[in-house]
């Protein structure tokens, strides 16, 4: 879990810690959860740049009423439309994650 800082930091965003923040959820699909008043970024969206795959299903995710810290745990959990693989551990397979999404996140 990165903070704004780090995870500003990991994509090579520039300015104030404020203005980094607004970038990031302003204009990216990321994920983030409270904790003790402060936000934290999973550090699986993003390589040096955020994934593809994990922008879209956040997307599905949240048009579909989940909220990030219901996506985090769908990302983090063995899914048997995976083979019992966890979403986080496929996100470069976009034509296996993807329609598991599709069914998990629609409600």
């Amino acid at each position: 879990m990165y903070t704004i800082s780090e995870l500003a930091d990991q994509l090579d965003f520039g300015g104030q810690d404020n203005l980094r923040a607004g970038h990031l959820t302003g204009k990216a699909r990321v994920l983030a959860v409270a904790d003790n008043g402060t936000f934290l970024y999973p550090g699986f969206q993003t390589r040096t740049r955020m994934v593809p795959a994990v922008k879209d299903i956040i997307r599905l995710g949240r048009l579909g009423g989940w909220r990030d810290e219901e996506l985090l745990q769908w990302f983090c959990r063995p899914n048997p439309l995976l083979s019992g693989k966890r979403p986080v551990d496929v996100l470069q397979d976009e034509e296996l994650i993807l329609p598991a999404a599709e069914k998990d996140l629609s409600r």
